[in-house]
């Protein structure tokens, strides 16, 4: 009988083997073969049967055309992720936050694992909104930083503007509120030529949280976000990981709360996790880059990955950011999506 039995197990294992690969691919969603053709966005292809991720990196202020490829390469290069970044673009073609209406890469959120949101006052469309709502419905989970949590909103003007003020996609609106579990109630003052504005510290009573492995206390030059709780609730919806304290309380400001929550995370109704403490400069600290990759690993369910003194976090390539990441009137663009991840450094142009 063992005879008969032993002579099936090769054919066996490989039945198993081919339902676990199966099983691995059907978790995540296959990659778009036309990604490395595309010259709108930023790409770069993982392992087979690896997480797609997405961000949107459109903001004019905190760098994040700067901090989003980095993190995304880190992904890429060390986890095997698929990820790609898009950006704002002007008439041309070239990457420029400034402009409201020329976010790109909405369609692919039908296909990533997990979208990670880094705008600011980006324009959406009643067919871009739609889009949204299907990934938001899908209960895939969701990163936000920094403005994520007052990233979207529509001309007054648009055809649309009944139908998404119905909605609810106004600027700091309930859509947004109800995607990051919380309402953008303004922020302290000041700016990174004042020096360091912000303390940020792990809570102690959620210590041992698997995105805080490796995380110590920090200084952030960018200051200090303040974050209400979600309209109709009178208290907060979320878990507060990491908290931060105003260095510098100017007279304008001093209204507002010293200490507030700047790194949250919330389960329901899809893992969430938003971080305020993330200027391009912040990610200079491993703490604040830490935070965001153990973020991110987290919202996909892959916890288990992060070691208990935090994952590699060290830059792949030069960190090269511009004094002074605002990008104002008569500023130059930055160039190229398609050619991000081939400069041997990120940099201003």
């Amino acid at each position: 009988m063992k005879k008969s039995y032993t002579r099936f197990l090769p054919v066996i294992c490989s039945l198993l083997y081919l339902l676990f690969v199966v099983e691995v691919k059907a978790k995540w969603n296959a990659v778009p073969d036309s990604l490395e053709k595309r010259e709108d966005i930023s790409f770069l292809r993982g392992k087979q049967g690896s997480p797609y991720l997405h961000f949107f990196a459109a903001e004019a202020e905190y760098g994040a055309f700067y901090s989003m490829p980095m993190l995304a390469e880190i992904l890429n290069k060390r986890h095997g992720f698929s990820v790609s970044v898009s950006y704002s673009l002007d008439g041309e073609g070239n990457v420029d936050s400034r402009v409201k209406d020329g976010l790109r890469g909405f369609e692919l959120l039908n296909h990533a694992d997990l979208l990670v949101v880094f705008t600011r006052s980006k324009y959406l469309t009643k067919a871009i909104s739609l889009s949204f709502q299907k990934y938001l419905d899908s209960g895939k989970p969701l990163v936000g930083f920094r403005t994520a949590n007052h990233g979207f909103n529509f001309p007054k003007e648009d055809p649309d503007a009944e139908y998404l003020r119905a909605e609810g996609w106004t600027h700091k609106g309930p859509q947004l509120c109800r995607m990051w579990k919380h309402k953008f109630g303004g922020h302290h003052g000041g700016s990174p030529k004042d020096g360091m504005l912000t303390d940020v510290y792990p809570n102690e009573e959620l210590a041992k949280h698997p995105i805080l492995r490796g995380v110590k206390p920090y200084q952030d030059p960018r200051h200090l976000y303040v974050l209400l709780n979600e309209p109709g609730k009178s208290e907060y919806d979320f878990k507060s990981l990491v908290f931060g304290k105003a260095r510098k309380i100017f007279d304008h400001k001093k209204h507002l709360p010293k200490v507030q929550p700047t790194v949250i995370v919330a389960e329901k109704p899809r893992r969430t996790f938003y971080s305020s403490t993330c200027g391009a400069d912040t990610f200079k600290n491993a703490s604040a880059r830490r935070l965001a990759l153990h973020g991110i690993l987290w919202a996909l369910g892959k916890e288990s990955s992060i070691p208990e003194d935090g994952v590699n976090v060290d830059f792949l390539r030069p960190y090269v950011i511009p004094h002074d990441t605002h990008l104002r009137t008569g500023d130059p663009h930055r160039g190229k999506p398609s050619d991000v991840f081939k400069t041997k450094g990120q940099s201003s142009r």
